[in-house]
C-alpha cells in the first residue's frame, strides 16, 4: 500500500552536506517506490556547505528560511578558527563546552518554531501523512516533527545518524555520566512519541533501546544511482600516467581527521611515490597545505583539493583506481559507520581503510570483501605495495551493492512498518 509521507530534514539539497545527500537518497527511493513524499527542509546554509548546482528541486520539496545566528555564520565560514580550537584546547574542555551549548540552546533552535509549523501546515493543505520521518541532526528535526505528530497522530519514524545525548567520540564519556544523563533528560521530551527509531549503526540501535526503551530498526544508509548525467572528471584523469590513482573523499572535520601521517609515509617511501598519485577531496583539506608544502617529495604526488559538489565527486571517484577510507585514531571510531562507505560501494573500486579501531565501516569491508583494512601505517604501506603489483583491481561488490542500494533498504523499512505497525492499526 502506497503511503503519504512527511519527511523533515534540516539539511537537504542544494546543500552539499553528507546529511543532505543521505536524506535526498532516502526521499528519492521512497518516491521511486510510488509513495507520495513531501519534504520540509531549511534553505541551504552556504556559510557551512557549498551549493550543489546540479540539484533539481521537486515540486513537493518545501524550503523554509532558517534565521542563522550571525556569530555562528561567521564561525562556520572559518574552518581555520575551528581547527585552531581543536588543536589548542584540550579535547575534554571543547567537548564540555559543546555539551553545555547543546543542553542550553540545542542545535538549530530557530528551526523548530510555531511560525514555521503554521507555514508548513498552510502549504500542506489537505495532505494527511500516514508516516512522519524526521532525521537527526539537528535534534530540532525531531522536536519540530513532534508538532506534526500531535497534529496528525501519524506513525512517526525518527532516524538517528548519531546518538544525540551520548557521543562516544568524546574523551572518557559514558552513558551514565552526569552530562549524558542531563542531555538524555532533555532529549526524552523531543522523542517521547517516536514510534520507531531508525538507527544507522548497532551502537545507536542499542543505545535507544536501552536508555529510551524505544523500538529500533537498524538501517544502513545506502547508495543511489545518479539522477543526472555526471559531469566530466576534472581532477583525476585516467591513464594520464602509468601510476594508480588513490582517492579519499570527504571532510577532514576541522583537522580532526588528518592526512599528515600518510603525507609523511609517502615522503619517506619512493616506492609509493613511484606507484601512486593520491588525491584528498573535501572540506578542510586546505588546513594541511602548509604541511604538504614543507615536504621535498610527497607534494609532487599528493593533492589536497577543496570540496566539490556531490556529482563532481562521484565523477572523480569513478576515475579512481583505489578508494582510501581514513578513520580517526580515536577509540570512539569503533562505533562509526561513515557515510562515505556507501558511496564507495557504489563506485565499485577496491577500498583500503586505515583504521586502528576496527570500526563498523571496516567490518562491512571485511564482511563483503570490499577491500582491505590496515590498522597501522606499516600495514598500509605493505598493502599498497602489494596492490601496485596486481594486474587488475576489480572487486566483486555485487552483493554489497544490492544490500546497500537505498531503494532496497527503504523498501524493506516500509515493509517492516506495514507488518509491525499498520496491520495492528488496521
Amino acid at each position: 500500500m502506497k503511503k503519504n509521507i512527511l519527511y523533515i530534514s534540516y539539511y537537504y539539497p542544494p546543500s552539499n552536506s553528507i546529511g543532505a545527500s543521505r536524506s535526498f537518497n532516502q526521499v528519492s527511493a521512497l518516491r521511486a517506490a510510488g509513495h507520495n513524499v513531501k519534504v520540509i527542509h531549511a534553505e541551504n546554509d552556504q556559510s557551512r556547505y557549498i551549493n550543489n548546482p546540479h540539484h533539481i528541486k521537486h515540486t513537493d520539496d518545501i524550503s523554509i528560511k532558517s534565521n542563522i545566528n550571525i556569530i555562528n555564520s561567521a564561525y562556520n565560514k572559518s574552518s581555520n578558527i575551528k581547527h585552531w580550537i581543536v588543536r589548542v584546547f584540550p579535547k575534554a574542555f571543547v567537548s564540555s563546552l559543546l555539551n553545555i551549548k547543546l543542553l542550553l540552546f540545542g542545535d538549530e533552535r530557530n528551526w523548530d518554531t510555531e511560525e514555521n509549523f503554521k507555514f508548513v501546515l498552510s502549504l500542506l493543505g489537505e495532505f494527511k501523512p500516514n508516516i512522519l520521518i524526521s532525521t537527526s541532526g539537528p535534534i530540532e528535526n525531531h522536536s519540530f516533527c513532534l508538532k506534526f505528530k500531535k497534529y496528525y497522530q501519524s506513525y512517526w519514524i525518527g532516524e538517528y545518524r548519531d546518538s544525540w545525548s551520548y557521543n562516544p567520540m568524546q574523551p572518557k564519556t559514558d552513558p551514565s555520566d552526569l552530562m549524558s544523563r542531563m542531555l538524555r533528560l532533555k532529549e526524552r521530551f523531543f522523542v517521547k512519541d517516536i514510534d520507531l527509531v531508525l538507527a544507522v549503526s548497532p551502537m545507536i540501535q542499542e543505545y535507544y533501546q536501552k536508555y529510551f526503551n524505544k523500538k529500533s530498526y537498524l538501517i544502513y544508509s545506502g547508495w543511489l544511482d545518479s539522477a543526472i548525467e555526471l559531469p566530466d572528471p576534472e581532477i583525476i584523469i585516467k591513464n594520464k600516467t602509468n601510476k594508480l590513482n588513490i582517492l579519499h573523499l570527504g571532510s577532514m572535520l576541522h583537522g580532526k581527521r588528518s592526512p599528515i601521517p600518510i603525507i609523511k609515509l609517502f615522503e619517506e617511501h619512493a616506492t609509493l611515490r613511484d606507484a601512486f598519485d593520491l588525491f584528498f577531496i573535501g572540506r578542510d583539506t586546505h588546513l594541511f597545505i602548509p604541511e604538504l608544502q614543507k615536504t621535498q617529495h610527497a607534494r609532487s604526488v599528493i593533492r589536497l583539493i577543496p570540496e566539490v559538489n556531490f556529482y563532481q565527486a562521484r565523477a572523480e571517484g569513478l576515475n579512481a583506481d583505489i578508494l582510501l577510507l581514513l578513520m580517526m585514531d580515536d577509540i570512539g571510531e569503533q562505533h562509526v559507520v561513515t557515510g562515505k562507505i556507501y558511496e564507495y560501494i557504489y563506485l565499485n573500486k577496491p577500498i583500503i581503510a586505515l583504521d586502528s579501531n576496527n570500526s563498523e565501516a571496516s567490518k562491512l569491508i571485511k564482511k563483503y570483501n570490499l577491500g582491505f583494512v590496515c590498522q597501522s601505517l606499516s600495514e598500509l604501506k605493505d598493502q599498497l605495495i602489494e596492490l601496485s603489483l596486481v594486474e587488475t583491481l576489480e572487486p566483486d561488490s555485487s552483493n554489497a551493492r544490492d544490500a546497500f542500494n537505498v531503494v532496497n533498504t527503504m523498501s524493506r523499512l516500509i515493509d517492516y512498518v506495514d507488518q509491525t505497525a499498520f496491520k495492528i492499526i488496521e
